[in-house]
């Protein structure tokens, strides 16, 4: 009988991987001596996924004040990192399954999912990140919790139980998930994140998205703690009408990682909607 570690290798080894464009596309710009010509190549020997990253720069998400008609002035003008980043946003979208026997409700994963990235990403922004890194934090927001379709996918049974006993306890899923899977949502979706080649800070934070104690995770560490807080800010912000209803907990969280100052890094929930909104762009694509 295998053990776990043979069981986790085997769910992860088992979802599909990224498509051989968006693979080389990641292998190029990890490479620092790499010509973004060679990237443009790559991209555009695949026309869909041109058709698709074009369609999303100049989308309102970005509300550029001129259209880019091609994937060379996409990369000069919005640099390499954010091509890479919507390429494998892209991909990941497109391997989503639209059913599943674990009852993973697809349509309420991928809005948590795009919300978090879209509330990152405006945060890194809020924080001084730059533009040429800030598409880090939009990528990672949205892959954080993939971990669950790995568990959809390959123990639906056990899932299934899983997210039935979350519905009494919704605030438990981790604790739930180790007991009946042994492993949690947040660790397979760090396995599946070094299946696809992404950066270790980006498997990182995936990983940590869920810690809360000091100690155990990276305290300095901006994109975990952006992760941490983007996730459940995008949870409550279906419920809060304004900055004081957003509960203790949260705003404790907050304090913690960011400092007093709220107003500085959190805009108010209104604003935060209308980001979100502007982010479901990619659900069209």
């Amino acid at each position: 009988m295998k053990n776990l570690q043979e069981q986790l290798a085997d769910m992860v080894e088992s979802m599909p991987a990224f498509p051989t464009s968006v693979k080389k596309v990641i292998e190029l710009t990890a490479d620092i001596n790499s010509n973004h010509k060679d990237l443009v190549k790559v991209i555009e020997h695949d026309p869909i996924m041109t058709f698709k990253i074009l369609k999303l720069v100049n989308s309102p998400y970005f509300g550029l004040s001129r259209e880019i008609s091609s994937i060379n002035h996409s990369v000069v003008y919005m640099g390499l990192n954010t091509v890479k980043n919507l390429a494998i946003s892209i991909a990941s979208i497109g391997m989503l399954p639209n059913e599943n026997e674990a009852g993973l409700n697809i349509d309420k994963f991928l809005y948590h999912s795009v919300s978090t990235a879209a509330l990152s990403h405006l945060l890194s922004k809020q924080l001084g990140i730059s533009n040429k890194e800030n598409s880090d934090f939009f990528v990672t927001g949205l892959l954080h919790d993939f971990g669950k379709i790995v568990f959809s996918q390959s123990l639906p049974k056990e899932y299934k139980k899983a997210l039935y006993l979350e519905r009494s306890n919704p605030n438990r899923l981790i604790e739930i998930e180790k007991n009946i899977m042994g492993v949690d949502h947040t660790q397979v979706g760090m396995l599946l994140s070094k299946k696809w080649n992404l950066s270790s800070q980006l498997r990182k934070a995936i990983g940590f998205h869920h810690t809360t104690k000091s100690g155990e995770y990276p305290d300095n560490d901006v994109l975990v703690n952006i992760i941490f807080i983007t996730n459940k800010l995008s949870k409550e912000l279906q419920g809060s009408e304004n900055l004081k209803s957003f509960s203790k907990e949260l705003v404790s969280d907050i304090k913690s990682r960011f400092g007093n100052d709220l107003d500085k890094y959190i805009e108010s929930p209104e604003e935060l909607r209308k980001e979100i909104k502007k982010s479901l762009q990619f659900l069209n694509i």
